[in-house]
C-alpha cells in the first residue's frame, strides 16, 4: 500500500512540475533595468535606466553627474518573435513634434529565469545601439 501511495505522489508531483506556465517576454520585461555604458559621442558615455510597466515605459539617462528622465512612452511586445517596439524618446524638449511618434523595433535575447537581456535593433538605419540590460531590482 505504501508503494502505491508513493507512486501516486511521485506521478502527481511530476504532473504539477510539468505544468508550469512558461514566462513570456511581456512578463519578463516588467520592472527596472539598467544598461551598460553607451558611447553617445567621443567623450560622452551614458547609462540608460528604464522602468517598464504594463502600458508604458519611462527612460532616464545619466552620465554620472546629470540625469534626464523622459516618459511615459509607449511600447508593444511581440512574444512570438521576442521583439519589443518602443516609442523613440525625444531628447530635445524644445519644439514638440506633431503626428505619430517614431517607433524602433529591437530583437530581444533573454533567458526566462535570468536577470539580463540584450536588445538588438532590427534596422541598422535607426542608429540605435545594441543595449545590454541588467535587472536593477528584484521583482
Amino acid at each position: 500500500m505504501k508503494q502505491v501511495l508513493l507512486t501516486i505522489a511521485t506521478v502527481f508531483l511530476l504532473l504539477i512540475s510539468g505544468c508550469e506556465k512558461e514566462q513570456t517576454l511581456s512578463e519578463f520585461l516588467l520592472g527596472e533595468w539598467e544598461s551598460q555604458e553607451v558611447q553617445m559621442s567621443e567623450t560622452v558615455l551614458i547609462t540608460f535606466l528604464v522602468t517598464i510597466e504594463k502600458d508604458h515605459y519611462t527612460l532616464s539617462m545619466t552620465d554620472g553627474s546629470q540625469t534626464v528622465t523622459l516618459g511615459p512612452l509607449s511600447y508593444t511586445v511581440n512574444d512570438e518573435l521576442n521583439e519589443i517596439t518602443i516609442e523613440e524618446p525625444v531628447f530635445d524638449d524644445g519644439d514638440k513634434k506633431s503626428g505619430d511618434p517614431i517607433m524602433i523595433t529591437f530583437m530581444v535575447s533573454w533567458t526566462e529565469n535570468g536577470n539580463t537581456m540584450t536588445w538588438t535593433p532590427k534596422s541598422e538605419q535607426t542608429g540605435a545601439p545594441i543595449i545590454v540590460w541588467t535587472r536593477s531590482t528584484d521583482r
